[in-house]
Parts: C-alpha cells; sequence; structure tokens
C-alpha cells in the first residue's frame, strides 16, 4: 500500500482486481489495477484543471492557434504538417497528438517497374492501373491482363445486368434519365452521334416499312398532322405573303444550291425544299430573310435544330455528300 500512480496514492485492496485509491486533492475512489498501471486513469481530474491549455501551446504535434477558454470544449489547433482541424481540447497529447498524417501512405515508389502477379512478366509501372490501397500505388495485375480478364467475363456481367434490368426496369429508366437531365451537352452529343452512325440503317428500315398500305395510311396522316400545326404555328408568329417570284429570286440568290450542302438543284434526283433557318417550332418568323433553299435531305436532317450552329451544318454537308457518294 501507498504506491503512486500519477496523482493516485493506493490505500487498500476492495477485493478482485479494485483498489481503493486517493487523489492528490483529497477525492477517493475505486479503480481497476488495469487502469492504474497502464495509466488509463492519473487523477480524478484536478490534474487536467490545473493545467488549462493556450493559444500558443504545442502539445504533440498540434499547435493551438485559438482557443476560448472554459467552458468551451474546443479549440483550433494546427499540425506540423500544415492541417488546421478543431480539437476537443482535453484530448490533446492524450488521443490526438498529431492529425494522422505519418500513419498515411504516400506511394512514392523508387521503382520504376514491377512483375504481373498473372503473366509474371516485369513491366513499367505505366503499365499497371492506380491503386491507391497499394504500397507502391499500382494494382497487382498489367494492363493488358486485367483487360483479358474483363473480357473473358462480358458476358456473364452483361447477362447479369439484363436479369437486374428485367427484375426492375424502372430503375434503370430513372437512372439514364437523371443523367442525361443532368449532362444535357453529352446527351445531345450522344443523340447525334448515334443518328449520324445508324442513318442509313434507319433508311432503309423507313422505306421497307413505307410498303405496308397500312404504315403508308398512317404517315400520310401524320403528315396531315404536321402540316396543320406548322400552319398553326405560323399564324401566331411573325409572318409576311411570299410571292412566288420572290422564291425564285430567293434560290438564285443562292445561286440555285442547297446552301447547307452545297449541291445544285439541277442535278437529277435533288428536290428544293424551302427551309425556315430558325424552325418556326422554336419560334422563328414566316418571313422571306428567315428561309433559304435546302435539298430535302439536307432539310430533313436539319429539322427542327437550334441553334443551328456552323459544326452542325458541317456535319450534315459532310453525311448527305457521303451518302450521294455510295449511291
Amino acid at each position: 500500500m501507498g504506491d503512486e500512480y500519477g496523482f493516485w496514492v493506493v490505500r487498500g485492496h476492495s477485493g478482485g482486481a479494485r483498489y481503493r485509491v486517493q487523489c492528490r486533492c483529497g477525492t477517493e475512489r475505486e479503480v481497476y489495477a488495469s487502469s492504474l498501471l497502464l495509466g488509463k486513469t492519473v487523477s480524478c481530474g484536478c490534474m487536467r484543471r490545473m493545467r488549462r491549455h493556450q493559444v500558443g501551446d504545442v502539445v504533440g504535434e498540434w499547435e493551438i492557434i485559438s482557443y476560448e477558454g472554459p467552458p468551451s470544449r474546443r479549440a483550433v489547433c494546427k499540425c506540423s504538417c500544415g492541417t488546421v482541424k478543431e480539437i476537443e481540447i482535453y484530448s490533446l497529447g492524450r488521443s490526438s497528438s498529431t492529425c494522422g498524417h505519418g500513419r498515411r501512405k504516400t506511394h512514392a515508389s523508387k521503382e520504376s517497374a514491377k512483375r504481373c502477379t498473372f503473366c509474371g512478366e516485369v513491366k513499367p509501372l505505366d503499365e499497371f492501373h492506380g491503386d491507391s490501397g497499394s504500397p507502391d500505388g499500382r494494382r497487382p495485375r498489367c494492363v493488358p491482363c486485367v483487360k483479358r480478364y474483363d473480357d473473358a467475363r462480358r458476358d456473364e456481367r452483361n447477362r447479369r445486368a439484363r436479369e437486374e434490368y428485367r427484375k426492375d426496369p424502372s430503375s434503370k429508366y430513372e437512372k439514364s434519365r437523371a443523367y442525361h437531365l443532368a449532362h444535357p451537352d453529352w446527351s445531345r452529343r450522344k443523340a447525334r452521334e448515334s443518328h449520324l452512325r445508324n442513318i442509313e440503317e434507319r433508311g432503309r428500315r423507313h422505306r421497307e416499312r413505307g410498303t405496308d398500305p397500312e404504315v403508308r395510311a398512317a404517315r400520310r396522316e401524320a403528315g396531315r398532322r404536321s402540316e396543320s400545326r406548322r400552319r398553326a404555328i405560323k399564324r401566331l408568329v411573325e409572318s409576311e405573303y411570299i410571292t412566288e417570284q420572290q422564291i425564285r429570286d430567293l434560290v438564285e440568290q443562292f445561286k440555285n444550291a442547297c446552301w447547307i450542302c452545297r449541291v445544285s438543284f439541277d442535278v437529277e434526283g435533288v428536290e428544293l425544299h424551302i427551309d425556315h433557318y430558325k424552325p418556326l417550332s422554336k419560334g422563328g418568323p414566316h418571313i422571306l430573310a428567315n428561309l433559304r433553299p435546302a435539298c430535302a435531305e439536307c432539310n430533313l436532317r436539319k429539322s427542327g435544330s437550334w441553334p443551328f450552329t456552323a459544326q452542325m451544318k458541317a456535319e450534315i454537308a459532310e453525311a448527305v455528300r457521303n451518302r450521294r457518294l455510295h449511291a
């Protein structure tokens, strides 16, 4: 008896692993022997109250840069590495002596190559994918081996994906719709690329379906509805009466050629359309200044696109020229 552990003085044994202890301030308690031996308790709290941290104190690797004092229990501290955090004031020097920068891996490997665990070949680090959890910052398999592994299991992944889609297709719809709405530029670009990539196949299927009498009747009805809508829009927007002579003069002004692909209307099979530069559906006026002579293919491809940029014009012109070249 009488042994001292911090501010505690052992006064007697309470049974089992518990001992009666008395603090220097006179407070008496019962504590476990392990707490005394391991330093988990060094006082009743008077030691902490006697030493109050102040701005400028350095505890471990923390420097206190802002602290209002009691009853506030939190202080703004700066670590030796430059990290600034708000810390529990009574944990300084105990459970918190640093921000943890010493435990973080740097991944700064001195090696310039490593051996692939799959093929066994030694390759430069550039041929391995990055991996923040690896000591050298690279994955154990090289890029070609990872690709072969993924390719061999593509069918199985696709099968599982199809099964998940069949279980809950609405979830996939909502996820895709949300992504397209969040990335409108990407969505328009992908839609346009798909349109140009599959335009020949869609045209072939369109012509094949046109041989069905029911499909032809449905298309004629759709055309009448579209024309009725176009005329209704013309009545709502700014409009002026345009004569046939003005149309002929307009075509002559553009040298009797399509204003997009520049093909002459004298070429056999080229049909003349009068295009609204800013579409009626986008609020464009039906006036002579908003009209352009265009071939049927360019006009149908342009459709209701707005704004119509120079890049879009060049893409449509190139697609139409390639189609005519291979026709």
